[in-house]
């Protein structure tokens, strides 16, 4: 942290403590506790400005001592902390080394400093750890993320007035209410991820009328398992990422939608899951065979299409901009898909098709992208100003 430079009078200068407090407790907030702390023996104008900083973040792994337990030690600094606020405090601990009581008086500690984003990261290997009740009633948290090894356990009443930003990552749930019940006690959130892995609901209900931003990971692969009820009406944004073994997916309420991407999905929520998303502006699908899409207010299908009896009217009146990205070549039934959009679109500006061409078969390649330019040029466009662009991308094939 401190440069010593010597000048043209042989005098060492120290440049760094010339900086701006502000600055230098900026740069001090990048960095783990354990060298925050560290700092404090570079000279005397550095003692106590350590405990000014008011991001901290303690790493379990490097964060041990022959003379204090790592309880003791967090403890000890965070009663030392004398920042105005604590804007960030993100605590690493494992499972049999530290005692729930100690646990509870650091969010104690936390909570009594007026903290804004928490961080709980839990390191197991004997099983979950339960937080206690008062981890679920704070007026000043904004931020709080619970990353594995965490077994939710939420009271009926939860006061999280201010939290406007929930990441649940690989967590379990004591009973199907406790999800509920943990949403139903965030009045302001706007912004909710959750990675699943092997949840024990089958329904996830996310019922949040203030929710703006919805991030949804399930890498659950037991075949038929439960699904997903989205009841959003203020929700901007959208990803869902890997339900492959769900048997359902349901946004029952959403009229605000701007931005969808759906990654992974199974066949059976496909249909259903696209026929919701009629108000959604950009849509980015990856999806088997058709495998990503790319639009604004585009409908969609998949393999064995039928053609529907009305033109939807999110493609008749609001289609911009299309783009399919990334295909090896147009099969046949995505070239029937491709032309009842390039038909059916009376506002289509830009449609872009972007393919792979590999550098091993350079000259085949090239004859079918030209092949399916002739053809897609052919199609008769509703809309006299969609422009057609074709792009191709060199890849080189692994061996």
């Amino acid at each position: 942290m401190k440069r010593c430079l010597r000048n043209g009078s042989g005098v060492n200068e120290d440049r760094i403590s010339d900086l701006p407090e502000a600055l230098l407790l900026h740069i001090l907030s990048l960095l783990p506790v354990k060298d925050v702390v560290s700092t404090s023996v570079l000279s005397k104008p550095w003692r106590s400005l350590w405990k000014l900083v008011p991001k901290l973040k303690f790493d379990y792994e490097n964060f041990q001592s022959e003379h204090e337990t790592y309880s003791e030690i967090v403890c000890r600094l965070l009663l030392s902390n004398k920042a105005p606020v604590l804007e960030s405090l993100h605590l690493d601990f494992k499972v049999g080394k530290c005692r729930a009581a100690d646990v509870g008086m650091w969010i104690g500690i936390a909570y009594a400093r007026h903290v804004r984003d928490l961080v709980l990261h839990v390191i197991s290997e004997k099983g979950s750890f339960t937080f206690p009740t008062s981890l679920y009633n704070c007026e000043t948290l904004e931020s709080l993320t619970l990353r594995s090894w965490v077994l939710v356990d939420v009271p009926a009443q939860v006061c999280l007035k201010s939290l406007r930003t929930l990441h649940l990552d690989y967590v379990d749930y004591k009973e199907d209410e406790t999800f509920l019940n943990l949403l139903s006690g965030c009045p302001n959130l706007e912004n909710l991820v959750l990675y699943q892995e092997v949840p024990d609901m089958e329904t996830f209900t996310i019922a949040v009328p203030s929710l703006q931003r919805l991030t949804v990971v399930d890498a659950n692969d037991a075949k038929g398992h439960g699904g997903y009820v989205i009841n959003a009406p203020s929700l901007k944004y959208l990803k869902i990422y890997g339900f492959k073994a769900l048997e359902f997916c349901m946004i029952e309420n959403a009229p605000e939608l701007v931005e969808a991407t759906i990654m992974n999905v199974s066949k059976i929520i496909n249909e259903k899951l696209l026929e919701s998303l009629t108000s959604v502006k950009r849509l980015s699908l990856a999806l088997s065979p058709l495998e990503e899409w790319s639009g604004e207010n585009n409908h969609l299908a998949n393999r064995n299409w039928d053609q529907p009896k009305n033109v939807p009217g999110c493609l008749l009146f609001h289609l911009e901009t299309f783009m399919w990205k990334g295909c090896k070549k147009l099969g046949e039934d995505e070239k029937v898909v491709a032309k009842y959009i390039l038909r059916n679109s009376n506002r289509l500006k830009k449609a872009t098709f972007t393919r792979k061409i590999y550098e091993e078969n350079n000259s085949q390649d090239m004859v079918e992208n030209l092949e399916m330019v002739e053809e897609l040029e052919s199609v008769v466009r509703t809309s006299n100003s969609c422009q057609l662009v074709f792009e191709c991308n060199l890849h080189t094939l692994r061996r």
